[in-house]
């Protein structure tokens, strides 16, 4: 069960401007659909982003030669 009160109500009233002739039941589903594809889109972007990111690290491989981390400790004071 849904109670139409708070954050829900406040929602429902935005809905009901944009969609006069639905329902607020109506509305409800229809939120929850468009929210639903908005966390969706943004799923979406940020694994797009990741793998940009990744690529992007993957352009470095192989900048150093092997061994180049070991060789330059070796050169700090304990």
């Amino acid at each position: 069960m849904v109670t139409d009160t708070g954050p829900l109500a406040r929602a429902l009233d935005v809905a009901q401007r944009h969609w006069p002739e639905m329902r607020r039941s109506r509305s409800v589903v229809e939120l929850a659909r468009i929210g639903a594809e908005t966390l969706e889109q943004s799923e979406q972007a940020e694994a797009a982003a990741h793998s940009q990111a990744v690529r992007a690290l993957a352009d470095f491989a192989g900048t150093f030669p092997p061994g180049y981390l070991a060789e330059l400790r070796s050169e700090w004071p304990e």
